[in-house]
C-alpha cells in the first residue's frame, strides 16, 4: 500500500497499514469520548447495615471516578441543589419515576441506583441500574457477586461492580431493542406546570373593555386608561379546578362632549374591582396527565370572576366657557359583576413564568406568574 504526502513516497506493508490504522482509530475513539454525567441515588440493602450502605454509596462513586468513565456528581451537591429547589420526598427514592425526576433538577443525562444484598453468612450480591433521565428508561445493568467479609466488599467488590457498569456503557445498544424502546409517560407533578396543592400568586397590566369604562370616541383611543391587577389561586383538591382571589385597580381620562378638536371637559375615572374566581384545567385532567410523556410547561384555564365594582368619577373642565350645567357631577357607586375569562401561564422557569387572559369584563394582557409548590413529589397516575 502507497501514502503520498506532497512529492513524497511512503510504502508501507499491508500489516502495518492495518495497524496504523487501528491506533487512528483507537485515538480517535477515545479522544471524542467524554465522561458521562451521572448522579448516583444511596444503595438500598437486605441484610446490611445503613450506615454500611452509606459507606458503600460512597465508595462507589469513588470507584466509578476511576474507571474514567463517569462525571459523577458529588453527594453533598446533591444534597444542596435537590434543598434548593425544594424537592421533597417520603422513604426511599428508588422507583424510575422519582430518579428521573431527580436526574431532571440535578441537570444529568443518567442517574444509577441499586441494592446491595447478604445471603449467609459471608456472601453478597451487588445489582446495579443505570436509567436514562430523558426517557426514564433503564439503559444499563449490572450484577457482581462477592464472597467475604463486609470490608472486602467495600474494597474489593464494590470496585468490580464499578468496573462492569462502566464496561457495559461503552457497549452500543442492539438496534433491535432501541426501536422496540417505547417512552413511558412523565410522573405527574411534571405532567402538568400547575397543580394540587400549589399556590399560584401573579400581578399583570390590565384593562377593561370598552363597555366597562368606555372613553369616546371608543375602545383603543389614545384616552383609554389601564391599571394592574393581583391575584391568588390555589387547586386545593385536584390538578383541574382552582379557587382564588385578585384585586383589579383601572384608571382612564375620558374627554367628553368633543368632535375631536372639541373637547369640553375631562372625566377622570377609577375602578376597583374585587374578584372571586373558580377555574377549569383541561391540561389537569386524570385522562390527559396519564398520558403525557414529556413535561408541560403551560396551564390553559377557563372559569368565571364574580364580585364587587367600586368606581368614583371626577369632572375637571378643559375648555373656557363651558356652561357648568352641561358638566356632570362627580359621582362614586359600586355594582356586582359576574365575566368569564381564558387564560394561559406559561412556565418559563420552574416555579417563574408568565401570564395572558382575556375576560369579558377585564383583560390582562401580560404579567408574571409565581408558584408556590406546596405538593410532595409523585409519582405516575
Amino acid at each position: 500500500m502507497e501514502f503520498r504526502i506532497s512529492q513524497f513516497c511512503l510504502r508501507l506493508p499491508v500489516k502495518s497499514t492495518t495497524i496504523i490504522t487501528t491506533l487512528l482509530f483507537l485515538f480517535v475513539s477515545i479522544s471524542f469520548s467524554a465522561p458521562l454525567s451521572v448522579a448516583v441515588n444511596d444503595l438500598t440493602g437486605t441484610g446490611v447495615a445503613a450506615e454500611e450502605l452509606t459507606i458503600i454509596s460512597q465508595r462507589l462513586r469513588s470507584e466509578l471516578i476511576k474507571t474514567r468513565s463517569f462525571h459523577v456528581m458529588e453527594r453533598a451537591e446533591m444534597v444542596s441543589i435537590l434543598a434548593e429547589q425544594g424537592f421533597q420526598q417520603s422513604g426511599a427514592c428508588d422507583e424510575s419515576s422519582c430518579m428521573v425526576e431527580v436526574g431532571k433538577i440535578l441537570g444529568v443525562r443518567q442517574i444509577i441506583a441499586g441494592s446491595v444484598g447478604k445471603v449467609g453468612a459471608n456472601f453478597y450480591t451487588i445489582s446495579l441500574r443505570m436509567i436514562d433521565v430523558e426517557t426514564g428508561v433503564i439503559s444499563k445493568t449490572s450484577d457482581c457477586d462477592y464472597t467475604g467479609s463486609i470490608s472486602g466488599l467495600i474494597s474489593q467488590g464494590i470496585a468490580q461492580a464499578a468496573t462492569e457498569l462502566a464496561r457495559v456503557s461503552t457497549q452500543p445498544d442492539s438496534p433491535f431493542v432501541a426501536e422496540n424502546k417505547t417512552v413511558p409517560p412523565v410522573s405527574s407533578s411534571e405532567a402538568i406546570s400547575v397543580g394540587k396543592g400549589d399556590i399560584l400568586l401573579g400581578a399583570s397590566a390590565s384593562s377593561t373593555w370598552f363597555y366597562g369604562m368606555q372613553s369616546d370616541p371608543g375602545f383603543l383611543n389614545s384616552d383609554m386608561g389601564g391599571g394592574v391587577t393581583v391575584s391568588m389561586a390555589i387547586n386545593p383538591f385536584v390538578d383541574f379546578i382552582s379557587a382564588g382571589v385578585d384585586l383589579g385597580m383601572m384608571w382612564s381620562d375620558e374627554k367628553h362632549n368633543q368632535a375631536w378638536d372639541n373637547p369640553k371637559w375631562l372625566k377622570k375615572s377609577s375602578k376597583t374591582q374585587i374578584g372571586f374566581t373558580v377555574d377549569f384545567h383541561p391540561f389537569g385532567v386524570p385522562s390527559v396527565v396519564s398520558k403525557r410523556t414529556v413535561p408541560r410547561k403551560t396551564d390553559l384555564y377557563m372559569g368565571t370572576r364574580f364580585g364587587p365594582n367600586y368606581y368614583e368619577s371626577t369632572y375637571e373642565y378643559i375648555t373656557e366657557g363651558v356652561d357648568s350645567n352641561d358638566m356632570n357631577s362627580d359621582t362614586t357607586h359600586s355594582d356586582f359583576f359576574v365575566d368569564g375569562h381564558v387564560g394561559l401561564n406559561i412556565m418559563v422557569f420552574k416555579n417563574l413564568g408568565i401570564k395572558v387572559e382575556i375576560g369579558s369584563d377585564r383583560v390582562q394582557w401580560i404579567g408574571v406568574v409565581a408558584r408556590i409548590p406546596t405538593r410532595k413529589i409523585r409519582g405516575k397516575v
